[in-house]
């Protein structure tokens, strides 16, 4: 019995460290893996992970290696002082580890995509999504930082029909298609500003 104890112990400690150090590595790999499995199918023309869907990612790993050290660190102080309490001290651990399993699934429905139709855009922590449909779209205004040799698109403003703005996040897929993107709001009717630097954007 004592042989089993210690090897769970040794797993919780392995596996603590892995999730914290490893959890950048992870984050990137499961995320994309599981964005292509799920909405493959879809038939959009690009789909953005926003950096805070990573940093959500990373999160749940990291959240989960630090309950499992936590409860290795009080069990072990438990143990020293003779209190025998490990079926509380474990509810409390499990109670905490399945956060990381919310903050993960959040983070798996945390993006973005647009299609012939417009664009559906899921927030973090919510599970519901927004969609706009191009249609709707009066003004697009571009944000940008000018460098030395090159300009760096920052997000794009976009303004509906009843005066709400909505915001999104440069990336290299947005910027791929961001010509596609120009031409059908033009298509139904909307203006496409030139950029702004974002020292001039006021929003």
């Amino acid at each position: 019995m004592d042989q089993y104890r210690e090897n769970v112990r040794l797993g919780l400690l392995l596996f603590g460290i892995i999730a914290i150090v490893g959890g950048t590595l992870f984050s990137l790999f499961t995320l994309y893996v599981t964005h292509g499995y799920l909405y493959n199918s879809l038939p959009y023309w690009f789909m953005v992970i926003p950096d805070q869907a990573f940093l959500m990612h990373y999160t749940a790993y990291a959240w989960a290696g630090m309950v499992c050290l936590g409860y290795l660190i009080v069990t072990n102080w438990m143990d020293e002082r003779g209190v025998l309490r490990p079926g509380l001290a474990g509810t409390v651990a499990a109670v905490l580890f399945s956060f990381s399993f919310v903050i993960f699934y959040f983070s798996l429905e945390h993006h973005y995509y647009a299609d012939m139709e417009g664009i559906t855009y899921k927030p973090a922590f919510s599970l519901g999504e927004e969609y706009i449909a191009w249609d709707e779209i009066v003004e697009m205004q571009p944000v940008a930082n000018e460098g030395h040799f090159e300009l760096y698109y920052e997000f794009f403003v976009f303004k509906m029909e009843d005066g709400s703005t909505f915001r999104l996040e440069s990336s290299e897929a947005f910027l791929e298609y961001r010509r596609n993107v120009y031409q059908i709001i033009r298509h139904h009717g909307g203006e496409v500003n030139r950029y702004i630097r974002i020292e001039e954007y006021q929003g």
